[in-house]
């Protein structure tokens, strides 16, 4: 210690006697923490924080691949429900997707971060509303027939001061009135990833009106592919089993719909491995 004392004292005194010096190394010491700070953030954001969804191990994202082209790909909504008729392979099936829009508040249109996300998502995920409540079954039933819409928390407290009265009124969406049936818990960031906040959810079965450019044939056409999915795999069905039956899904689809399924299988993922996309996450 008292070696280390005296390193000390020598290396003060050597400092203030070289002021330019001294500047320089304070300032690189800062930078070099600021950026290790900062690269730390986005790992641990990105890949270190734990998968916050109920029993994360039983959740998978379902990609489908396109042979010699798109490995992880997203999914028709057609195949999504014979996906999601495999009831003794997941207990559960949903999508989601991204999209751009605005919401208009007082004389200002603020651009927003929204997804697009089946009723079942929520409870099959364990997230429940901080205030008010999320969609009901109905609510993702038809296309274009429930506008409602629930805050992220962090957009709450900043477009509406967190006041609790804004559940039950109306705001504008993408030009559309929505009703806002509740606020997402402080912790949800996103149902696609931790790493981006989210400012608004709506029901899938709202997609035609907040991403309008897919509108055509979204629920309808095997090959309009706007979904991703997330689905949790049924009591003591491992990941290999749910593979190996997805294989024969696949072979089923692509010889009943040859001109939009074929040469297309699927690959499964442990949902808590993936961060936006597989493709991307490994750049």
């Amino acid at each position: 210690m008292d070696r280390l004392l005296q390193d000390l004292r020598y290396a003060f005194r050597h400092l203030t006697r070289n002021p330019g010096f001294t500047a320089v190394a304070v300032l690189s010491l800062a930078v070099g923490i600021g950026a290790n700070t900062a690269l730390f953030s986005v790992v641990n954001a990105m890949f270190i924080r734990d998968y916050p969804f109920d029993e994360p191990d039983e959740l998978v994202r379902v990609f489908t691949a396109v042979r010699g082209r798109d490995p992880h790909g997203s999914n028709a909504y057609p195949d999504v429900l014979d996906i999601r008729a495999m009831d003794d392979v997941f207990t559960e099936v949903g999508t989601f997707d991204v999209f751009f829009s605005g919401v208009d508040i007082e004389d200002e249109t603020v651009r927003v971060i929204g997804e697009n996300v089946t009723q079942s998502l929520f409870p099959m995920l364990g997230i429940e509303a901080a205030l008010g409540r999320t969609f009901l079954p109905e609510e993702g039933e038809t296309p274009g027939t429930h506008a409602v819409v629930l805050l992220g928390h962090d957009f709450w407290e900043r477009a509406f001061a967190a006041d609790p009265a804004i559940v039950g009124q109306t705001i504008r969406l993408a030009g559309r009135p929505f009703t806002v049936v509740g606020v997402a818990p402080e912790w949800l960031q996103s149902v696609m990833t931790q790493s981006l906040a989210a400012d608004v959810f709506v029901p899938e079965m709202m997609s035609p009106v907040t991403t309008p450019s897919s509108e055509e044939g979204r629920f309808r056409s095997r090959g309009n592919r706007s979904h991703s999915v997330l689905a949790r795999l049924a009591p003591g069905v491992s990941l290999d089993a749910a593979r190996a039956h997805m294989d024969t899904l696949a072979g089923r689809l692509q010889e009943a719909y040859p001109e939009t399924n074929e040469g297309r299988s699927y690959r499964l993922l442990p949902a808590g491995d993936v961060v936006l996309n597989p493709d991307i996450d490994s750049v």
